[in-house]
């Protein structure tokens, strides 16, 4: 398995709606990645639309519309994205992903999740 340098190492991450968002920035930024931070729905889509990510990850603590937007437009554009929720957020485990802020210990799955994708294995 790779390590997390060498998955995340130049990729761009977009992060929706994070709670602590700084500490999940630092996070990925440690090893190598860049961060898009966007706290609403509609500069997430323009982000998309104007900019090169390669995976997000996505707060599924908001409004379930805005949710679906940007899944649907991440889905068209083929890149890879995971969800985390607030702490405390009432939702089914099955749909929590991780919980934010992201901790050390959980960035190499999420890393493996979106950077493992067929579209990185070229």
């Amino acid at each position: 398995m790779a390590d997390l340098r060498t998955l995340m190492d130049g990729k761009t991450v977009l992060i929706f709606a994070a709670r602590d968002a700084r500490i999940v920035t630092m996070l990925f930024q440690e090893y190598g990645a860049t961060t898009i931070v966007v706290a609403d729905h509609r500069h997430a889509i323009e982000t998309l639309r104007q900019r090169t990510v390669d995976g997000a990850l996505l707060n599924v603590s908001v409004e379930p519309s805005e949710l679906f937007d940007i899944s649907e437009e991440l889905a068209a554009r083929g890149i890879p994205y995971v969800f985390a929720a607030d702490p405390g957020a009432d939702m089914s485990p099955a749909f929590k992903g991780f919980l934010f802020p992201v901790k050390l210990s959980e960035l190499r799955v999420i890393a493996t999740r979106l950077f493992s994708h067929p579209r990185f294995m070229e």
